[in-house]
């Protein structure tokens, strides 16, 4: 009974399989496109982020050494 349904079951199968490697055939190059530009914009963000952060950082320390500064006058 079992091999009667494995039966019926092997040409999808087949149709699914040869679909799905038309399919990665088609949208390799596009695909790794997508996943390098995403690399660089990601990677921009992180270096933008990096130097917003060291700016903050710095008006930050500057901010704490004038509030000291008032406590001294």
């Amino acid at each position: 009974m079992a091999a009667a349904h494995l039966h019926d079951v092997i040409p999808y199968a087949v149709n699914f399989s040869v679909v799905v490697v038309i399919l990665a055939v088609v949208l390799k190059k596009p695909a790794r496109k997508f996943i390098y530009q995403r690399h660089e914009r990601m990677k921009d963000a992180f270096e933008s982020a990096t130097i917003a952060h060291q700016k903050a950082a710095t008006r930050a320390e500057a901010a704490r050494q004038a509030v000291a500064g008032l406590g001294q006058e």
